[in-house]
């Protein structure tokens, strides 16, 4: 079978030619070298059951590939936090982390949509298990890798993570070695930045206090905190708080309408768009700018680690649907609770793509993708799990994690404590109690109360800017006798454009959010208009979704 890597070498992908072949990396591995892993994988490449075993002993944030005149490997970390995408017939395998350079090679950049994931992209601003926007190009997801000795487009799995494992784990129990871990993934996160600067975006929440209050308590000196938005917005006032009793440098950057739609529309942020789309998710629209101002203010330079709070929130347990906490036996109810779940969630962007029979195309897909990851578990007690592996592997490893790819752009490395591989292990295991309102994550937080700053608050609410807080009361005292439905809609339309602490629909002006009728969940329904526009995609009615092109 013929193998045809296209890789292209830049926003952190590195290439070593040696004599047993050619391997492309991104990312790192804890203990090995890019130099070491060529040598190793390339090694291994004749034998792919050493490859899988290898695999699985990687301990790191990464997407490699590796060839040499017989075979071609590709993987991915547990987590997928960097993509590649593949593509395959009867002739040959074309594997590569470059969009527009794997379209040239089988269809002459002319793609043929796969119309189902366009409308499930439209609802979430992501795709599906290993699918993409593209008819003939697949993804490869969190744990998974190709040999090119197997039939085309057959794909292995070297880890699955489950969190809907069975567990006899007491919550106690688990409070002194979560506290253990703890102390041991900050040890690993400076052990990687290797006395650099570490760039933290602070907010007012857990996650990122977690790793800035970590680094204070090990004594690590060389960080710098930031923080975006709005001026007098509530995650920058606590954030300032929190770096001044740590003693940490702290830079906010002023997203006023002006310099945010400056950034969205600049040559930088068309390139970024660019450069980094994997079609399988929008963009991660949030710190871009900050970061391109801090490192045009010389605060920000090449050789630092940006560490982000990503994804403490999700896997250990907030994102778990109160649904989930009765306990139902029939199995056609346990699915109905779970996609619809799923649906609410994930899925329904735009009130008036929302139809009956879109949903329903939906859930078939999500149902079809869960059934072939195992289904339901045996025990309907963790179907929390299944719901939590969906996101997982879509809306996590596809969309947040695509806010790495900003600093990768802008020349910068970066790392993720909260996906590392021991944190995976230990909240996939945990009970559903310990996870349900992130009981124990924030029993473990406050009882250590690294460096003091546990007492502070977490994720206060503030109105800004202040001359709205009487109009928008006003406003809502008319809206009374009409519902609390009625006012949210209201509220969204015509007040949330103010409001956002991140000013995150400056793109656009205001009288077009504010006269839009098709009613858009947030300002990332309109971030993915945008996206699929780009590809002719468009919709302007009350429920159509057509290809121009």
């Amino acid at each position: 079978m013929a193998v045809d890597t296209v890789m292209s070498v830049r926003n952190g992908w590195r290439q070593v030619d040696t004599e047993r072949g050619t391997f492309w990396h991104c990312g790192f591995e804890q203990s090995r070298s890019v130099e070491q892993l060529a040598s190793e994988l390339l090694s291994l490449i004749d034998r792919p059951q050493d490859v899988a075993e290898w695999l699985k002993g990687l301990d790191g944030f990464f997407a490699l590939v590796a060839r040499n005149d017989r075979a071609a490997v590709a993987a991915v970390d547990r987590v997928r936090s960097i993509p590649l995408l593949w593509s395959a017939n009867a002739e040959a395998l074309v594997v590569s982390n470059d969009k527009k350079s794997i379209l040239e090679r089988i269809s002459g950049a002319k793609a043929v949509f796969d119309e189902s994931m366009v409308h499930v992209f439209a609802q979430s601003g992501f795709t599906i298990g290993d699918g993409t926007l593209v008819q003939d190009i697949r993804q490869l997801c969190p744990g998974q890798w190709l040999h090119s000795h197997w039939q085309p487009g057959t794909v292995k799995n070297y880890h699955t993570w489950r969190p809907f494992r069975p567990t006899s784990e007491n919550d106690a129990d688990l409070e002194r070695p979560l506290a253990d871990l703890h102390e041991k993934i900050i040890s690993k996160l400076i052990g990687r930045a290797k006395g650099c600067t570490i760039l933290v975006p602070l907010s007012a929440g857990l996650d990122s206090r977690f790793v800035v209050s970590g680094l204070a308590a090990a004594g690590y000196e060389n960080v710098v905190c930031f923080a975006y938005g709005k001026s007098g917005n509530r995650e920058a006032a606590i954030g300032r708080q929190i770096a001044k009793r740590l003693g940490y440098p702290w830079h906010f950057i002023d997203y006023t309408t002006e310099f945010v739609r400056a950034g969205h529309y600049s040559d930088a942020h068309r390139s970024y768009l660019e450069t980094t789309d994997s079609l399988t998710s929008i963009h991660f629209p949030q710190d871009f700018p900050a970061i391109v101002r801090l490192k045009d203010d010389g605060i920000v330079t090449d050789d630092c680690v940006v560490v982000n709070g990503q994804s403490g929130d999700f896997i250990t347990g907030n994102h778990i649907p109160e649904s989930f906490t009765a306990k139902i036996e029939d199995r056609e109810a346990r699915w109905d609770r779970l996609l619809d779940a799923l649906i609410a969630k994930h899925f329904r962007l735009w009130d008036a793509l929302a139809t009956p029979n879109r949903e329903a195309g939906i859930k078939k897909i999500l149902r079809n993708r869960l059934e072939s990851l195992g289904g339901l578990p045996d025990d309907a007690e963790r179907d929390h799990g299944l719901y939590e592996l969906s996101e997982f592997e879509d809306r996590q490893s596809k969309y947040v994690l695509n806010g790495q790819r900003t600093y990768e752009f802008l020349g910068l490395d970066w790392h993720l404590p909260l996906w590392d591989r021991d944190y995976l292990d230990f909240w996939e295991s945990a009970p559903k109690s310990a996870k349900i309102g992130q009981s124990l994550y924030k029993h473990v937080l406050r009882k250590t109360n690294w460096a003091g700053v546990w007492t502070l608050p977490v994720n206060p609410t503030r109105i800004r800017p202040r001359w709205i807080i009487p109009l928008r009361f006003m406003a809502k005292v008319a809206h009374a006798p009409l519902g609390q439905a009625r006012w949210h809609r209201f509220e969204k339309r015509y007040f949330e454009y103010l409001m956002s602490a991140l000013n995150a629909y400056a793109p656009w002006p205001y009288a077009k959010i504010a006269q839009d009728k098709r009613g858009a969940r947030n300002a990332l329904a309109f971030h993915v208009e945008d996206y699929l526009a780009r590809k002719g995609f468009n919709w302007t009615g009350d429920v159509g979704l057509d290809h121009a092109r």
